[in-house]
């Protein structure tokens, strides 16, 4: 499969680690926002006795429209779960003034 230049592409395999909270306007649900926890394979910690280290990344993930109200209906936290989307980051000034990272 070919990728044009600047594909934004993302596929995790992983466990739903927060509760899912639902994002709502005007009593309608838009999408929901929850937290993914991704196994890394495991590295060795020391080459010494080969002791395996295992690493988890915790993933912040927002979902919209009806995939949003799916993963509501269908999901709750400790469900595994694979996901294929965007990643976006963005930024804003916090109230302390300082740029936060998202």
């Amino acid at each position: 499969m070919a990728f044009a230049s600047g594909c934004n592409i993302v596929l995790l395999v992983g466990t739903i680690t927060t509760d899912i909270k639902a994002i709502e306007k005007d009593g309608k649900t838009l999408g929901c926002k929850f937290m993914v926890g991704v196994t890394r394979k495991p590295i060795p910690k020391d080459k010494q006795n080969g002791q395996q280290v295992q690493q988890t990344d915790y993933i912040p993930c927002t979902a919209w429209g009806w995939v949003g109200k799916r993963i509501i209906d269908r999901y709750q936290k400790k469900t595994p779960i694979t996901l294929r989307g965007e990643w976006q980051s963005g930024s804003y000034i916090g109230r302390d003034g300082n740029r936060v990272y998202t």
